[in-house]
């Protein structure tokens, strides 16, 4: 009996552990100047162009991370790519997007750094406030048909319309003109069957005269554990806990 009940807690723990320990993915878009990139385990996107915080994609797709770390350090295999764009016609002016110059270096309420939350990428449709503008980019060689929470934050220190991030069906939203708040999240949003999550980043155009411009600073991904593995660990709590009560009779 002491041997079921010393091997079912040793399985219990490690089920426990491994579905308290999911994958997070931490990734800053931003500058690449001293003060702005985020050490640790994170994943920095920052690139300047010529001329300094003039960075533009110019073509898609584009690869913009590859084999990205988790927040313990491992090799994910994960890749961000840039892969497609679209912009509503009608008016002038052209999409562009890119990382910002802004500088936005004040506390929020995310547990980010500083370093994080302080620098933008930045999608613009040009001069007309009415204009819509969205780009797509595709998480790749996560676990195929995997759950995944993602969270985004954004804030630049000038007046904006909504950004919205979309998967699916499912969007949020956030006004990142002067915002120090919380992220925004959507919950178990599934991969396809080839490890692919598609997310589109979107501007909110309506007749107001202020800028329009979307704004992304970080984004986190969080693997669910699978329905399987809880099933698994619900089941060996439940022998362990047969186990001692029948021990004790």
């Amino acid at each position: 009996m002491k041997t079921i009940f010393r091997t079912t807690l040793i399985a219990a723990v490690f089920l426990s552990t491994q579905a308290a320990s999911a994958a997070t993915i931490l990734i800053d878009f931003g500058k690449d100047d001293s003060g702005y990139e985020t050490s640790g385990n994170w994943n920095n996107f920052a690139e300047d162009g010529t001329g300094g915080d003039a960075f533009r994609f110019s073509s898609t797709p584009y690869t913009m991370l590859t084999d990205m770390i988790d927040s313990d350090g491992a090799n994910t295999g994960v890749d961000l790519v840039y892969f497609s764009e679209w912009v509503s016609s009608g008016s002038t002016g052209n999409i562009s997007s890119g990382i910002g110059g802004a500088d936005n270096n004040v506390a929020t309420s995310t547990a980010y750094p500083t370093t994080a939350t302080r620098d933008t990428m930045f999608l613009s449709a040009g001069t007309s406030t009415t204009r819509a503008a969205a780009i797509t980019f595709e998480l790749r060689d996560l676990e195929a048909n995997g759950f995944y929470d993602l969270s985004f934050f954004a804030s630049v220190p000038d007046t904006r319309q909504n950004t919205t991030w979309t998967v699916g069906s499912d969007s949020v939203s956030l006004n990142p003109g002067y915002y120090t708040g919380n992220a925004v999240s959507l919950s178990s949003v599934q991969a396809d069957a080839s490890g692919t999550l598609q997310i589109v980043w979107s501007n909110n155009p309506n007749t107001a005269s202020t800028n329009n411009a979307a704004h992304w600073n970080t984004l986190e991904i969080v693997a669910v554990p699978e329905p399987s593995s809880l099933a698994l660990l619900l089941g060996a709590m439940g022998i362990l806990i047969a186990c001692r009560w029948r021990a004790r009779r």
